[in-house]
């Protein structure tokens, strides 16, 4: 699950340029068949990023796990610290994973910050299913 203000919030604390979101989004939802390096280049050699504006990118794209887990490494992190959308993605966040929680169904659900796919289009909410033993998802 991601949603839009949570990489809102990375692409401004990147300091990438804001007309970059759909090209930053269409590289970093490479990573679950790419390596971050590959990518790294890609958003640097191909998109116009500055190294350091593709190494801060790169500390938000490698968080992942259990809902709670990771939430709680993120705010101790502070890696949201200075962006407003990020804090709200933040409080957006615990409350899902609550009402998953209260719903019994925590266990089913991972959190990747690196998920990007559709966000040059959606203005919401994404989930993505993978069907455990089969090689499809959505």
């Amino acid at each position: 699950r991601r949603c839009v203000q949570e990489t809102d919030a990375m692409v401004e604390l990147s300091e990438a340029p804001k007309q970059k979101f759909k090209s930053i989004c269409s590289s970093i939802d490479k990573l679950d068949k790419e390596t971050w390096e590959t990518v790294r280049r890609e958003l640097i050699e191909d998109k116009g990023l500055k190294p350091e504006q593709a190494d801060r990118l790169g500390v938000f794209v490698t968080y992942k796990g259990s809902p709670f887990e990771l939430l709680e490494r993120i705010k101790a992190d502070n890696i949201f610290n200075g962006s407003e959308l990020g804090l709200q993605a933040i409080k957006e966040f615990e409350l899902l994973f609550t009402y998953l929680k209260n719903m019994d169904a925590l266990n089913n659900v991972s959190f990747d910050l690196s998920l990007a796919r559709g966000l040059d289009y959606y203005t919401g909410v994404i989930y993505e299913a993978v069907l455990i033993g089969a090689n499809i998802g959505s």
